[in-house]
């Protein structure tokens, strides 16, 4: 009988962890993952150095959004965290275009610029990912993670636990607990807590280097949180941190990417104390040129587009947009404006919305708004590119 009660005892201890030799148990719970894709989470997120003895812990929202027709990704996100020190970082993937602000430094890439940084790469049996799904904050994301966990599952080294019900904090959850083997050496111990029904994360630990003076840990507690209803995009996330992307915004991709697009619209100061507002349309074909009052080729940049204009076949409106509001600077560079002139300042947030970041720069519109050629920086030749530039974009329309 006591034999019989023992045999019972650990029947009973066995379910709740399950040493399972068929990854494919795995498969629904994968399969489900990879269809979550729009979700909001707040995430509250740990770094353990037992070397350091210190924790660096840092709270998170996640955001994820469908991307429809998009072989990069199946979702757009955008992912916003402050560390400790109370440091911002965001990180926000869309449409082929990948944005990352950390320490202090804005990188952007861009599918149509640079295809490499977005192609997945091997190293023997190690999978280097791309741009997009690198980094501590993407496996935040159930589709990426629903990636992870089938690449870990694939591999023949690495042991497997997974129960598909099991009661963790008193929360009907699914667990999963991987470890991961290279070379028939311990390498990371993962371990996941997802919800019973919907597979959504609910926390997961991954030790690194487990047993060793560089062993390290991170935890990631999710709890879920309403998504506000917008679009993720260029737009919107320049909007979102546009003191970010005026201060650290260097490339040219936005100003070029703006050809054939409209213009945003805009309302600014006039040198005059005016106020001019643009809603959509122009009289006259447009040359728009973003200044700085103290570059020194300011004044020369002036005299060779009004020496352009003087040359057009037909009549020209021109807007100059000072990106500083200091009215004397202004003045000295443009005491007065001609005829078909527009003298505006504190422009440097249309210029930011444009994609501006360096001066001159110029942009030549139709009567309809449509950006139909840039021109970057100054040049010696700049009045006769104006002309050109201008002649050609108006009557190849």
């Amino acid at each position: 009988m006591k034999t019989k009660i023992f045999i019972l005892y650990i029947l009973c201890l066995i379910p709740q962890y399950i040493l399972s030799n068929d990854k494919a148990q795995v498969g629904n719970l994968i399969t489900q993952l990879a269809g979550i894709k729009n979700f909001c989470s707040d995430v509250r997120i740990n770094v353990t150095l037992p070397i350091t003895m210190q924790d660096i812990s840092y709270e998170a929202r996640v955001l994820t959004q469908p991307s429809y027709n998009d072989t990069l990704s199946p979702v757009k996100y955008l992912i916003e965290a402050r560390d400790t020190t109370d440091q911002i970082s965001f990180f926000s993937y869309f449409d082929g275009n990948y944005y990352n602000f950390s320490g202090d430094k804005l990188r952007e890439y861009h599918w149509t610029y640079d295809s490499i940084p977005f192609i997945e790469k091997t190293n023997g049996n190690q999978i280097i990912a791309p741009v997009h799904r690198s980094g501590l904050f993407v496996g935040l994301i159930p589709s990426f993670l629903a990636k992870e966990i089938n690449v870990l599952c694939k591999s023949s080294e690495n042991k497997i636990n997974f129960v598909e019900d099991s009661i963790i904090s008193g929360h009907h959850s699914t667990f999963l607990k991987v470890y991961e083997y290279i070379k028939g050496n311990p390498s990371r111990e993962l371990e996941y807590h997802f919800d019973r029904n919907t597979k959504v994360p609910i926390y997961y630990q991954i030790i690194s280097n487990p047993g060793s003076m560089s062993e390290q840990t991170l935890s990631a507690t999710f709890n879920p949180c309403d998504a506000d209803s917008i679009e993720i995009s260029q737009k919107f996330l320049m909007n979102l941190h546009k003191d970010i992307f005026q201060k650290y915004l260097t490339s040219n991709f936005t100003l070029n990417n703006l050809k054939n697009s409209k213009l945003p619209l805009f309302s600014l100061p006039t040198t005059t104390a005016e106020r001019y507002t643009w809603n959509g349309e122009f009289l006259n074909p447009t040359i728009i040129v973003f200044l700085d009052s103290e570059a020194g080729l300011t004044g020369q940049t002036i005299l060779d587009i009004r020496k352009a204009v003087e040359e057009m076949p037909f009549v020209t409106t021109v807007i100059w947009i000072f990106k500083d509001k200091d009215l004397h600077a202004i003045l000295d560079q443009m005491p007065e404006t001609k005829l078909d002139e527009y003298a505006l300042v504190n422009g440097k947030s249309l210029a930011t919305d444009c994609g501006v970041t360096g001066f001159p720069s110029i942009i030549i519109a139709d009567k309809g708004g449509i950006v139909k050629n840039v021109i970057i920086g100054y040049n010696n030749n700049l009045k006769d590119d104006v002309i050109q530039k201008t002649v050609l974009s108006i009557n190849n329309k």
